[in-house]
């Protein structure tokens, strides 16, 4: 009783710390008895140890390769709206409807966090340095403002946005950056073709509602209220074209064309299913950056 009892504990350890999904208890007795039993069924999966020693999981197995740009749908193509220029939109909501006005004033990518001072104060960008390197967690800068490499160890930049942003409802709205997208936008023949810029998810704002990390990238509008915000988006800077895995056997491609950049006026989220390709053609116009580079 006592060589079960023994026994069953260590099926139940091997269990646990192979991280074993399916794997039945007949799947482990060989490797407790030393191999002597056989399996009953002639398949060659391998036990759970096995499996956990080879490093064999779902993640080991993805792999990923560049999809290219995308060709919009839609027989109607967005307003692509200049730099400087106004811009509304309605965004649909679950409970209401969200109207913003849109005008980018200047942009810029940039290789240091201090860069942001061509457009906005010196006490904004002290607050937002002192955010990165003591509160934020993803290590997107160095201690001398230096943009680091994404998470997935890709070569990156800083592009700053400064943008006028007014609430057109009679209720207090909140903003966040995070809503808002860049893409690489290629237009020629009346067709256009679009790619997501990767690591854009990483962003916040000059001077937002509160330094955490939620606040950073929010502020509140009061009803018919305007503001002037610089946004930071820190995006990879080279194209990634294939890896597996978490991020292995990397192989980067050509450098991520600045010259032709738009941001989403449309509050989405990204993603690589059909269902986020439509969400993306629900913009109605794109923004278009003229950054200068430093």
């Amino acid at each position: 009783m006592l060589k079960k009892m023994v026994m069953l504990s260590l099926v139940a350890l091997v269990l646990l710390s192979a991280g074993c999904d399916r794997k039945s208890v007949e799947d482990v007795y060989p490797i407790v008895d030393g191999g002597n039993n056989e399996k009953v069924n002639n398949s060659k999966s391998l036990s759970a140890l096995e499996a956990y020693e080879q490093g064999i999981t779902e993640s080991s197995k993805y792999v990923y390769d560049d999809p290219g740009y995308s060709l919009w749908s839609s027989d109607e193509l967005p307003e692509l709206v200049a730099q400087g220029d106004v811009c509304t939109t309605t965004i649909r909501g679950t409970k209401s409807n969200t109207t913003l006005s849109f005008c980018v004033k200047d942009s810029m990518v940039a290789d240091n966090i201090s860069d942001i001072c061509e457009l906005t104060s010196e006490e904004n960008y002290l607050n937002l340095r002192s955010y990165l390197l003591n509160v934020d967690k993803n290590n997107l800068i160095d201690e001398q403002g230096n943009i680091n490499n994404s998470f997935r160890d890709v070569p990156s930049k800083v592009i700053f946005i400064k943008i006028d942003i007014k609430n057109e409802d009679d209720e207090i709205q909140k903003f966040y950056s995070t809503n808002l997208k860049l893409y690489s936008v290629d237009r020629d023949n009346n067709k256009l073709r679009y790619k997501l810029i990767e690591n854009n998810d990483e962003t916040c704002i000059d001077c937002p509602d509160e330094w955490t990390l939620k606040g950073s990238s929010c502020i509140t509008l009061q009803p018919k209220e305007s503001k002037e915000v610089v946004i930071a988006y820190f995006v990879e800077d080279v194209w990634v074209q294939h890896y597996t895995g978490r991020y292995e056997n990397m192989q980067l491609g050509d450098e991520v064309p600045f010259n032709d950049i738009y941001l989403t006026t449309h509050f989405m989220d990204t993603g690589k299913s059909d269902y986020y390709k439509q969400g993306f053609e629900e913009n109605k116009s794109l923004l278009k950056l003229e950054l200068r580079k430093k």
